[in-house]
C-alpha cells in the first residue's frame, strides 16, 4: 500500500525545514525529505537580515540563533570603482547555512515531521485527490502520496518524469552565476575581515562578499559574470581578480569547503503554484543577492505559506494557486525588486561609482534603503 502523507516537502533548507516544522506542530503528517546528507556546506553570504530574525522569532525559535552561535551584524563595507562606504546594519546576524540548516532540520523533526537525507524526489503524477513524489535512496525507489506538495528543492525546482511537462522557470539573460568557499580562522587579515562586518567588493566582473562565521572560519560568496569564471579559469581566479582589483586578498590557505557554484541566479517562475503544489524558497524565483536578503526570503516565504498549505491539507480548492501566487508576491517578490535593482546598478560602472561616492560623503542617504532591508514581515503568519 502506498504511503500517504498530508504534506511532502522536497528540500530541507531554510524554507523547506521551517514550513515542515511548522505544519508539523499544526498536527500535518509531514515528510521532509533532502538529497543531501546534514551537516552540509552551501554557498551562502551567511547573513540573516532582520526579517528572517522576526519570522524564527515569532515560531519561537528565538533561542536558535543563539545556541547556533550565530554573531550580530553591524556593518555593511562597500568598496569598488575606487570609493569605498561604511553603513550601519541593525537586527541581522551572520550565521552559515551548515549550522543554520542543520539547526532547523533538528527542529523539523522534533515537531514531528519524518526527515529523509540523502533523498531524492520528483513529481510522478497526480490524481484530484493527491500529488505523488517518486524517491529514491541508497539504491531503491518508492512512491509515496501527498495532499500537498512543497517544493522548497532550490534553484531548477522539482523536477517530473511525465512527458511535455512545461518548465515554469526563465532563466534571466546574462545572469550572474554564485560560486563560494570556506576558509579557516585567521585565514584573512583582521582589517579585511572583522567580526560583524560583511565587506564586499565590486567590480565590472560581479562582486565578492567575505564575512567571519560563527566558528571563526572566513566565508567567501561572490556571484560572477560566467564569463569572469571562464577567463580566470575557475572560481578562485576571478574571485582573487575581483579582490585584487580593490586592493584586498582571498583568505590564505586551502579552502575548508569548495569552491562550490550555483545555476544562474537570477530567474522567474512563471507559476509559483499548481493543483496541490506551492514552491517556496530559491525554487520560486531569485533575485541576485546583492542585499544579503536570501536565508530572510527563504524564511518569509515559508512563514506566509504555512496557514494556506495547513488549508490546503484540510480541503482543497483550486483558489489556492492564485492566493498563493498573490501572497508570495505581496510577503517575497516586492522585497526581491528592490535587490534586483541594487545588482542592476553595481553592473554599470559609471553609476555605481557615483552611488559609491555619494553614499561615502552621505551615508545616512542610504537610511530608506537600509529600513526596506529591514522591514519585519507583514503580520502574523500570513496574514
Amino acid at each position: 500500500m502506498t504511503e500517504r502523507f498530508d504534506a511532502v516537502v522536497v528540500g530541507a533548507g531554510p524554507a523547506g525545514a521551517l514550513v515542515a516544522r511548522e505544519l508539523a506542530r499544526r498536527g500535518c503528517r509531514v515528510l521532509l525529505v533532502d538529497r543531501e546528507r546534514f551537516p552540509r556546506w552551501t554557498v551562502c553570504g551567511a547573513c540573516l537580515g532582520a526579517p528572517g530574525v522576526a519570522v524564527l522569532r515569532a515560531v519561537g525559535l528565538e533561542g536558535l540563533l543563539e545556541d547556533s552561535g550565530a554573531r550580530p551584524l553591524q556593518r555593511l563595507r562597500i568598496v569598488g570603482w575606487g570609493r569605498a562606504v561604511d553603513l550601519p546594519v541593525e537586527g541581522g546576524v551572520v550565521v552559515s547555512r551548515r549550522t543554520l540548516d542543520a539547526a532547523l532540520l533538528a527542529e523539523a523533526g522534533a515537531a514531528g515531521a519524518v526527515v529523509r537525507t540523502g533523498c531524492t524526489a520528483a513529481l510522478d503524477g497526480e490524481t484530484p485527490e493527491v500529488r505523488r513524489v517518486r524517491l529514491r535512496e541508497a539504491g531503491s525507489t518508492e512512491v509515496v502520496e501527498a495532499l500537498c506538495v512543497i517544493d522548497a528543492s532550490g534553484l531548477g525546482g522539482l523536477r517530473g518524469d511525465q512527458p511535455g511537462r512545461e518548465r515554469h522557470e526563465v532563466v534571466r539573460e546574462n545572469s550572474r552565476i554564485g560560486v563560494g568557499a570556506c576558509f579557516p580562522p585567521g585565514s584573512c587579515p583582521p582589517i579585511e575581515a572583522e567580526p560583524e562586518t560583511v565587506s564586499m567588493a565590486v567590480g565590472s566582473g560581479g562582486y565578492v562578499g567575505r564575512v567571519v562565521h560563527e566558528d571563526g572560519s572566513v566565508g567567501v560568496a561572490a556571484a560572477l559574470a560566467p564569463g569572469e569564471v571562464r577567463r580566470f579559469e575557475g572560481p578562485a581566479g576571478a574571485v582573487t581578480a575581483l579582490l585584487e582589483s580593490v586592493g584586498a586578498s582571498l583568505p590564505t590557505g586551502a579552502a575548508t569547503d569548495g569552491w562550490k557554484g550555483t545555476p544562474p541566479l537570477t530567474r522567474t517562475r512563471r507559476r509559483r503554484a499548481e493543483r496541490r503544489l506551492f514552491a517556496i524558497g530559491d525554487a520560486a524565483g531569485y533575485v541576485e543577492p546583492f542585499t544579503g536578503e536570501g536565508m530572510s526570503w527563504a524564511l518569509m516565504g515559508a512563514y506566509a505559506l504555512v496557514p494556506l498549505a495547513e488549508e490546503a491539507i484540510r480541503a482543497w480548492h483550486d483558489t489556492a494557486v492564485e492566493r498563493w501566487e498573490s501572497r508570495y508576491r505581496l510577503h517575497v517578490a516586492r522585497r526581491q525588486r528592490l535587490s534586483g535593482a541594487v545588482a542592476w546598478l553595481s553592473r554599470n560602472p559609471f553609476l555605481a561609482r557615483g552611488a559609491l561616492g555619494v553614499l561615502g560623503a552621505r551615508p545616512g542617504l542610504a537610511r530608506p534603503f537600509l529600513r526596506h532591508t529591514a522591514r519585519p514581515p507583514l503580520g502574523e503568519s500570513g496574514s
